[in-house]
């Protein structure tokens, strides 16, 4: 009998010509108010590859006594290199979609301005926490950071974990 045969080859490890990660994989540029657009095109252009179960978690990640742990690790941050340094601005971008419709639908009138502008900082602030809480582990002192800071301002806080983002990626033990 063939030992071949008997081998199970799951969908990720196919790897087509195209499947680096230096090359652009979508037209849409993410610029933070076009999530909706660059996420479908995104999915469009990583189901093109067969590697939507990746995003989906439809790909379950073997056990790491698994012969095939590796080349799925090898595949999902070959997935992630194709999001590039997008993952916090589509969590940030999502988050501001949803604040935007909670804020169409408690749209309040202030009679008092002090009192409108009081309210408005704390609404900033509570947004902040909730961004700060979706992060996972590895901005820990990034969002110990933050939480330090006098000023609890959202895109301040926004920026600077882009900012970790974008030197985790550029770190070459981070992105390969």
């Amino acid at each position: 009998m063939d030992s071949h045969k008997d081998v199970y080859v799951p969908t990720y490890v196919l790897l087509g010509s195209n499947d680096s990660a230096g090359r652009q994989n979508t037209t849409v540029k993410l610029d933070g108010t076009n999530f909706l657009e660059w996420s479908q095109s995104a999915k469009l252009t990583i189901e093109g590859r067969g590697k939507l179960g990746f995003i989906t978690s439809k790909e379950v990640k073997p056990k790491p006594e698994d012969p095939n742990y590796s080349k799925w690790e090898q595949d999902n941050l070959l997935v992630m290199s194709w999001l590039g340094e997008k993952l916090v601005a589509m969590y940030f971008s999502s988050l501001q979609s949803v604040w935007e419709e909670i804020d169409h639908l408690e749209a309040l009138e202030w009679k008092d301005p002090i009192d409108a502008k009081q309210y408005r900082k704390c609404i900033e602030k509570n947004r902040v926490f909730d961004f700060l809480v979706g992060l996972n582990a590895d901005y820990d002192f990034t969002r110990q950071h933050i939480l330090s800071a006098d000023i609890l301002s959202l895109s301040t806080a926004y920026s600077l974990v882009q900012n970790e983002e974008s030197r985790r990626c550029h770190d070459a033990s981070s992105c390969q």
